[in-house]
């Protein structure tokens, strides 16, 4: 990854809440990101990935450099992140606006 992005510090996954791979991702240093995260619906359709929510899930982080447990969370920091993962991953053009990011958000602002 970090050959991919230089500037790469942090890496997130998506897991089912109570997962095998949860408690994998545990025990490998993942720690669990303090929103209520849906993954925005699948459908091909942007207006439904922006209007709608999918399934709740579990988004987890690790650093790449030992952090030793010393991550604290921060809402400001981590807008930008979701933003990220919504347009990256999900192809949302206004990740702000979708569904998904003001429930992640908006719970803890």
């Amino acid at each position: 990854m970090i050959r991919d992005e230089p500037e790469a510090r942090e890496w997130y996954i998506e897991c089912d809440p109570g997962s095998v791979q949860q408690r994998i991702f545990e025990r490998l240093g993942f720690v669990r990101v303090p929103v209520c995260y849906h993954q925005p619906p699948l459908d091909g359709d942007v207006a439904v990935r922006t209007a709608g929510l999918g399934p709740e899930l579990v988004l987890m982080r690790k650093g790449f450099a030992e952090e030793s447990g010393s991550w604290k969370f921060s809402l400001r920091r981590f807008r930008p992140v979701l933003r990220q993962i919504l347009s990256e991953v999900y192809r949302i053009s206004d990740p702000q606006q979708s569904a998904s990011f003001r429930t992640a958000v908006g719970e803890l602002s």
